[in-house]
């Protein structure tokens, strides 16, 4: 399958969901992304590096904080600008069905991520 075709074909099904046409799903998902602010440059990750790493910390952990995250795809690599680093990666992970809440770890209460399908299990 081409880019092209790729692209008609979610176009499509978007539509589809939407209840609008073609053009105005693309649009709307094309609105979507530039909302979300993406981080750029030195500080830019893919949402799929973003949602692997968030799997693996799932996995491993069960729940993690923001900071857990960042540390699992930046590894010791800077981060110039980590509040839109958060922002984006808080966005996508709300997106893609991850709940944020504050937990108490010990004798501190930081804000975990999890996912409820898997916390159920």
């Amino acid at each position: 399958m081409t880019s092209k075709e790729r692209l008609l074909t979610l176009a499509d099904e978007a539509s589809l969901i939407l209840g609008v046409p073609r053009n105005e799903a693309l649009a709307y998902g094309l609105e979507l992304i530039i909302a979300m602010n993406p981080p750029n440059g030195n500080d830019a990750r893919t949402p799929e590096d973003l949602l692997a790493a968030a799997g693996r910390l799932m996995e491993s952990m069960g729940s993690f904080t923001m900071d857990d995250l960042l540390d699992e795809v930046y590894g010791e690599n800077p981060i110039f600008s980590p509040h839109k680093v958060k922002i984006f990666a808080a966005k996508l992970l709300l997106a893609s069905g991850y709940t944020r809440r504050q937990f108490r770890r010990g004798s501190r209460r930081p804000l975990l991520w999890y996912r409820h399908g898997l916390e159920e299990a």
